[in-house]
């Protein structure tokens, strides 16, 4: 009679092909959730582009493979340039590659490294030809390259958000804020000057108003200055005022202000009681305007 299996050997080849099952499984589902990047779509791999900065796109994903090269320099894909932390060795080379070839795909810039104002290929001379630019964040940047700077954007046709920190101290602040309110789109405007002392803050008098609804004052700014400030941002919606402050003489001549559009205000005072921001209220008031239209 033949001998009988043990079953135990049953068991045993039970429990291997058992095991092999589970391994084949699981490797099939895992070869299913791994995606490669290439294999992503061009709407998701746009979006992916737009959450990093355009110089690391570059330097990651240029040299992938052709159909990702298609898309960085065949698409009409947004770009947004961070030149706050780059190095002058990597500078030039990120212009040549980046600023110069997309010119029109270019929708916003952040400056704040010094060196790059005075540098031969600043992106300063370029501005002007920037037509898709909407946003403008400039720190740290001399004044004689600021007022230059404040002229050349008026040509740009979308350029509605500017944030603007001058690195030296403004004698003539009446300057800059003439040349930013003639800035003909420009709804958002985030500021921090270093004003001396005592400046008189005078505009020029004419019938053309800024469009800027969303206004920021970091820096130390008066009532006074303020009010002269608010009669030309008719449109003004939101102030904001981070460090206010009263002047003992009250300023003469002062046009009508029109503010019927403005519905928030924060402010920081220093030197100021509150009633005498109760009398500033009344005093503003006073001299509103209803805007006809």
């Amino acid at each position: 009679m033949d001998q009988a299996v043990p079953s135990t050997t049953f068991v045993n080849d039970s429990k291997i092909k058992r095991q092999k099952l589970e391994e084949t499984t699981n490797n099939s589902i895992n070869r299913l959730l791994t995606t490669h990047f290439e294999d992503l779509s061009n709407e998701l791999i746009y979006q992916i582009f737009e959450l990093l900065d355009s110089y690391d796109v570059y330097i990651i994903f240029s040299n992938l493979n052709l159909r990702i090269e298609n898309l960085l320099t065949n698409s009409n894909l947004r770009i947004n340039v961070d030149l706050s932390s780059i190095s002058k060795s990597n500078f030039q080379h990120y212009y040549k590659e980046i600023i110069i070839p997309h010119q029109l795909r270019i929708n916003s810039i952040r400056l704040t490294n010094l060196f790059i104002y005075n540098h031969s290929f600043s992106p300063l001379r370029k501005l002007t030809s920037l037509c898709q630019l909407e946003k403008l964040i400039i720190h740290n940047i001399q004044m004689n390259y600021l007022e230059e700077l404040l002229i050349s954007l008026r040509v740009l046709p979308k350029l509605y958000s500017s944030d603007i920190e001058p690195i030296d101290v403004i004698t003539n602040p009446s300057r800059i804020y003439d040349r930013i309110f003639r800035l003909p789109v420009l709804k958002y405007c985030q500021i921090s000057f270093k004003i001396k002392p005592n400046a008189i803050l005078l505009l020029e008098t004419t019938n053309k108003y800024s469009s800027i609804e969303h206004l920021i004052i970091r820096n130390d700014i008066s009532f006074h200055h303020l009010d002269t400030l608010l009669s030309f941002i008719p449109h003004l919606r939101y102030l904001s005022c981070l460090n206010i402050f009263r002047l003992k003489d009250s300023p003469t001549n002062i046009r009508p202000i029109i503010l019927n559009k403005l519905s928030h205000i924060l402010f920081q005072m220093r030197h100021t009681t509150f009633d005498q921001f109760k009398q500033w209220i009344t005093n503003l008031s006073h001299r509103i305007e209803v805007l006809c239209i």
